[in-house]
């Protein structure tokens, strides 16, 4: 009798104020690179701020369109506590998320990863700024700023699937 063994994605959320423009840009940049790196996972994006269904930012299509992800089709979501309930890791943008988070549900503080603490150096950042309201110029820092904690963050995932 041959075993089979039944291989669970991870299940990534990140999350920014309203999913339209920090989380769903880090989502596609996480989603790209855990391809890359060979980790078999579900990304997904939601906003503290419950907007439902509005697209990401013009602005957030553009920057990510020019590293050929394409972004157009995200609609917003908020975190749900079944979303938050359900998933291996919380991807906050900034301390106020993470606050917000473990207030609604302190059981959850296992799952919760402050994103910009993965660059390098790791005192680097102390929050992704929000570029919502801004300038392109705002959303490209922004994107720069999500891809320079992307390799820390893929090296963290890979660790915690070694075991």
């Amino acid at each position: 009798m041959l075993a089979v063994q039944v291989v669970t994605p991870t299940r990534i959320v990140f999350i920014c104020s309203g999913n339209i423009c920090r989380s769903p840009m880090a989502a596609a940049l996480g989603e790209r690179a855990l391809r890359e790196a060979g980790i078999e996972a579900a990304v997904i994006s939601a906003g503290m701020l419950g907007i439902q269904g509005s697209p990401a930012a013009a602005h957030a299509v553009e920057v990510m369109r020019e590293i050929d992800i394409d972004i157009g089709g995200h609609r917003s979501q908020g975190l749900s506590p079944q979303i938050a309930k359900l998933s291996d890791h919380l991807v906050v943008m900034s301390p106020i998320h993470r606050s917000e988070i473990l207030s609604r549900d302190p059981s959850l503080e296992s799952k919760v990863q402050p994103f910009w603490r993965f660059a390098t150096p790791s005192d680097r950042f102390e929050e992704i700024a929000d570029p919502v309201g801004m300038d392109r110029a705002a959303f490209l820092v922004c994107r720069q700023d999500l891809e320079a904690c992307l390799d820390g963050w893929v090296r963290h995932i890979q660790a915690l699937h070694r075991g």
